[in-house]
């Protein structure tokens, strides 16, 4: 009786582990499966280069363009400290330092300058009044860049419906 048991003992624990492993994943479908089910990571904002400093004249842009996209998608308005910048990345955090009063403004880049500009840098109305050349319209200024901002993108709504669009078919006349 007993070499029969240790037979059968030994036979279920072989199917038993044919059984399990049949059921186990293989490593590579656990590859597999990681990578589909994983979302990937939001870009990161590129790391702010703290060491750049530049020095030269400021000015400042602002009404007409109340309310338009600037280059990075964010809305511009003239009572943001916002600036726009030849090369700098959006979302870079500038801290803009007037060179004739001192007065000192720290800036988010969301705009571009055009590259044969001869500013460095062009600010916002509310900017240049803390920066106290609002009447002036230009001043040398010394730029450090001191970090990184996330980026605020309004989501744009889709376009009214135009006055043109064609009209619902009218009711049959009645007899």
């Amino acid at each position: 009786m007993r070499p029969f048991f240790c037979l059968f003992a030994l036979l279920f624990t072989l199917a038993l582990n044919a059984q399990t492993d049949s059921l186990r994943p293989k490593t590579d479908s656990l590859k597999s499966v990681a990578t589909d089910t994983l979302k990937p990571l939001p870009p990161k904002l590129p790391a702010a280069d703290t060491s750049y400093k530049e020095t030269g004249i400021a000015s400042w842009y602002g009404q007409k363009f109340e309310g338009r996209y600037t280059s990075s998608g964010e809305i511009f308005r003239v009572d943001s400290l916002t600036a726009a910048h030849k090369k700098l990345p959006f979302g870079t955090l500038v801290k803009v330092t007037n060179l004739k009063n001192d007065s000192v403004v720290i800036v988010k880049i969301t705009d571009r300058l055009p590259q044969n500009s001869t500013r460095c840098i062009d600010l916002t109305p509310r900017a240049a009044r803390q920066l106290n050349f609002l009447r002036a319209g230009l001043t040398p200024v010394r730029l450090e860049v001191v970090g990184s901002a996330p980026l605020y993108k309004k989501k744009k709504t889709p376009a009214a419906k135009s006055k043109t669009a064609a009209k619902p078919a009218a009711a049959p006349a009645k007899k």
